[in-house]
């Protein structure tokens, strides 16, 4: 979604809009900001900071808009708003008046919080990437001018299955949903890494199986009360084009890998070189993001089911053909002397 002069639903729905971005200092949360303050006409952005390092919130956005994916929008810096935060209490430690002035005046949430370490102790992941959630949409159920929350997910939150359709299965491994949280919320770190292997049944690893229970609390608890739908994209890359090609603040995935070969880091692949790898470029993610946002309000203003679903959009790829091995050749046609460091 480029910036388009002329007349465009999904940017007039934006125009004049105040939003909230939960997750705005990470990966995808910064490619958010960056494009809604340079395409988007909105009235303000505030996005949910906690205090870091002994910084505090407004230090860090100070920070963050240093990087130079941000050079085209420094002039709109001015709409952007800190609110400092305490995400391990439920009402986020806000003073009310605070708490107040965005409940009444937000109407767009962008949800991209999340711990993606795969290995994290279970309690941790679930602190992060579930009961974070969980805090932010009952304080969602206050805002009066809510039009949409786009929830940020992850294709392999149904990873288990062979095929993944586009809704939330509320199957879990071990038991219901219900037993889950009651567990996870109040046995101690210790003992949920002592059951983990039976909570996790088939799920590869803390991250996905969290952001897999966490689609299910959306289901279960908020998605009558509240216009919000679940985005998946699988395995998120650098930009292709905006704002600028190539851009990452990380070396996760397959850029770490690449990196990481041509440094001579990493000298030795295990990988099946004919499995083609299913990867997002974030500047597709960020539009897909902001067209969700746009598309859930549609949805919920005709909506008159009597039993809501959760939206849910899986953003993969059914064109691309790159498989690891290309990747590969394409890095040693880049580097000279690349095969000398790898061993195989």
């Amino acid at each position: 979604m480029f910036c388009y002069p002329q007349s465009n639903k999904v940017l007039d729905f934006y125009e004049g809009a105040t939003i909230l971005i939960v997750g705005g200092t990470g990966f995808v949360g910064k490619a958010l900001l960056e494009k809604v303050l340079r395409c988007l006409k909105v009235k303000k952005v505030y996005l949910l900071i906690r205090s870091k390092d002994g910084h505090c919130a407004k230090d860090r956005l100070g920070k963050l808009m240093e990087d130079q994916l941000f050079d085209q929008v420094r002039d709109q810096v001015n709409k952007v708003e800190a609110v400092q935060v305490d995400f391990d209490v439920e009402c986020f430690g806000l003073d009310n008046v605070i708490a107040e002035t965005v409940q009444r005046e937000v109407e767009v949430v962008f949800y991209c919080l999340a711990d993606v370490k795969f290995n994290r102790p279970l309690k941790e992941a679930f602190q992060t990437n579930v009961q974070i959630g969980k805090y932010l949409l009952r304080w969602c159920r206050g805002f009066p001018n809510l039009k949409s929350i786009v929830y940020t997910s992850t294709f392999y939150s149904e990873c288990t299955k062979n095929f993944v359709e586009e809704k939330v299965s509320e199957d879990v491994p071990f038991g219901d949903y219900k037993l889950c949280m009651k567990m996870l919320t109040t046995l101690s770190s210790d003992e949920c890494e002592k059951i983990k292997v039976d909570l996790l049944g088939d799920y590869p690893n803390t991250y996905t199986f969290t952001k897999k229970l966490a689609e299910i609390m959306i289901q279960k608890e908020f998605v009558k009360d509240l216009p919000i739908g679940v985005y998946r994209p699988s395995a998120v890359s650098p930009s292709y084009q905006e704002p600028q090609p190539g851009w990452t603040d990380n070396f996760y995935g397959i850029a770490a890998i690449i990196r990481a070969s041509i440094d001579g880091i990493n000298q030795v692949v295990l990988s099946d070189l004919n499995q083609a790898g299913n990867y997002v470029p974030l500047d597709y993610c960020v539009n897909a993001i902001l067209v969700g946002g746009f598309d859930i309000s549609q949805r919920k203003s005709s909506c008159c089911k009597s039993e809501p679903t959760v939206t849910v959009y899986n953003h993969v790829s059914k064109v691309n053909k790159c498989s690891y091995g290309d990747v590969i050749r394409y890095s040693a046609e880049s580097r000279p002397r690349f095969w000398e460091r790898l061993a195989w």
